[in-house]
């Protein structure tokens, strides 16, 4: 996830058992959104997505591939097309992840053939592909509709030097209008704990040019919220929620 949201577990006696493993937010919660992620090959894909965004306050749709299928498959597109008529942005796993998941699922390139039939549809590679981040910055450069972030970045990127030159690397290709701070919580705060990913980027600048780098305070102000608010849409009174609270 990209935004943290304030969970609460629905009842799934009275709800069904679709409701069983969805944790959802109070309606109109701005300050803590979050998107509502949902298998495509799921029969009533579409109708699950158009329910979290109208009823559960979701702000958005969550892909995670490596659960055994590629974004640009067609079974995701009616999700896509539906997104469209919504009006919320798409957020994509990109990367690898341990076993039993496939990392070949969320390869970046992936993405591209999204991007190239939905380019009014915003997506986020969440990751940057890890690794593979170079393929998905030289998508995102092609592709406006296409966004960053940086979520697990500090532990996955061979230590401090490594990880500011592949920030550094990333902005240079597409600028930081588009890429973003994610923590991807909880999954890497007990490796690197939020609040250091946070300062990691507010002291870019100075931390940096020990490596002959060079990072403004107004890249790293659009980095760590104002990129976020303006893909979720968010209020400017969230932007300072999405500074320390996305994952």
């Amino acid at each position: 996830m990209l935004l943290k949201t304030r969970k609460t577990r629905h009842d799934a006696e009275k709800q069904g058992s679709d409701r069983r493993a969805i944790r959802t937010f109070p309606a109109g919660d701005r300050e803590r959104p979050g998107e509502i992620g949902v298998d495509p090959r799921r029969p009533d894909a579409v109708a699950l997505l158009e329910r979290g965004v109208r009823e559960w306050g979701a702000v958005g749709l969550k892909l995670h591939p490596n659960a055994g299928f590629y974004p640009d498959d067609p079974v995701c597109y009616p999700l896509y097309r539906k997104c469209q008529d919504l009006g919320v942005p798409v957020v994509v796993h990109t990367g690898t992840n341990p076993p039993p998941l496939k990392g070949r699922y969320a390869q970046p390139i992936r993405v591209d053939a999204v991007a190239a039939d939905f380019p009014d549809l915003p997506i986020v590679m969440v990751h940057s592909g890890y690794a593979w981040w170079p393929e998905a910055a030289a998508i995102a450069a092609v592709k406006p509709s296409v966004y960053l972030d940086l979520s697990g970045w500090p532990s996955s990127m061979g230590g401090e030097a490594g990880y500011y030159r592949a920030v550094r690397g990333v902005l240079d290709h597409i600028k930081p209008g588009r890429v973003m701070f994610g923590t991807d919580w909880p999954a890497f705060s007990a490796i690197t704990p939020t609040v250091q990913c946070v300062e990691m980027l507010k002291d870019a600048p100075e931390k940096g040019a020990k490596y002959g780098l060079t990072f403004s305070a107004d890249e790293m102000a659009e980095v760590l919220g104002g990129t976020a608010a303006r893909f979720f849409r968010l209020p400017e009174t969230a932007a300072g929620a999405a500074k320390t609270e996305t994952a």
